[in-house]
Order: structure tokens, then sequence, then C-alpha cells
């Protein structure tokens, strides 16, 4: 086995995933480490990627009186990430104007926001593993592709590349 090259240094990782990371960090967001699958059902909720811990704290702080709901509103979240809508229904309880809040949008100071790298979400049978996903208040909410700059294809022939295996 050769040594590596100079080259063998500068990855997507390195090149952009990194400085990406760096970049949201500056920004506000706070890294949150690496996510492992081992800790499914502990850090993360495995059938809504949330990270319960941090969700758990901030339903308590954004929601005084209704701590007791947190639980509850996990599993209504599961529900509705069942139904057959594209995402309405959540969108509808992530923006809705009731007693209970998941993100503070009058104050954004209110909630918390994490970044991390290759956090590999599960549904059922379907998977994947953005570069970088974006979380706030424990809910996964932004999923980032990074790619070098002298990726040949683009993002279609990464799509191939992920579709194909």
């Amino acid at each position: 086995m050769s040594a590596p090259t100079g080259h063998d240094k500068f990855n997507e990782a390195t090149r952009v995933q990194m400085p990406g990371l760096v970049h949201l960090t500056r920004l506000g967001y706070e890294y949150y480490g690496k996510i492992s699958e081992e800790t499914a059902g502990t850090v993360y909720d495995p059938d809504t990627n949330i990270l319960r811990t941090v969700f758990l704290q901030q339903f308590g702080k954004l929601n005084p009186g209704h701590e007791g709901e947190a639980e509850q509103t996990l599993r209504a979240i599961r529900q509705e990430l069942d139904n057959d809508d594209l995402g309405r229904s959540f969108y509808k309880r992530l923006t809705s104007v009731s007693p209970i809040k998941l993100i503070d949008f009058e104050n954004p100071a209110n909630n918390t926001f994490h970044c991390t790298a290759e956090f590999t979400c599960k549904r059922d049978q379907d998977e994947f593993r953005p570069d970088i996903t974006l979380f706030i208040n424990g809910l996964p909410l932004v999923f980032i592709e990074v790619k070098k700059p002298n990726n040949h294809g683009g993002m279609v022939a990464e799509s191939i590349r992920w579709i194909c295996g």
C-alpha cells in the first residue's frame, strides 16, 4: 500500500462539509457531534429522527404548564409521519398558533439550533444519510448535501451513485 499523497487529504468532507459545519457554528448552530445508530431510542427517536433530550427540554421551555404533553406530542408526530399527505399535517403542527409550540417563530432566541454530519435517517424501509442535518429544538428540519466544486456531473451524477449504490 502506498503512502497517501497530498491530494488524498482533500475530499468532500475536508473541502466542503467541514467548512460548512464551521460556518454553521459561526451562525449560531451548535455542533451536536456524531450520532450513531447505536444511540437510537436514547439520543434520538428512531421513528422520527428527533433528538429526544433536546426536544423534551425545549418543549418544556416553550410550553410552560404543558411539559407533561411532550411524549404525547412525539407520539402524534409519529402518527403524522405515517400520513400520506407529504408532511402537511406535520407542517400544520409546526406552524400552528395553538397553546403548544414546537418552534418559537416570534422570538428565535428561544430556540436551539444544532447541526451534525452524516446522520443516517431511517423511516420504515427508507434510509438516507445527508452530508449535514440541521435541527431546530431537536427536530431534523433541514438536510444539506455539499459537493466539491469539481464534482464531475454535479448533483445528477451524485444522485445516480446514491440510488444505484
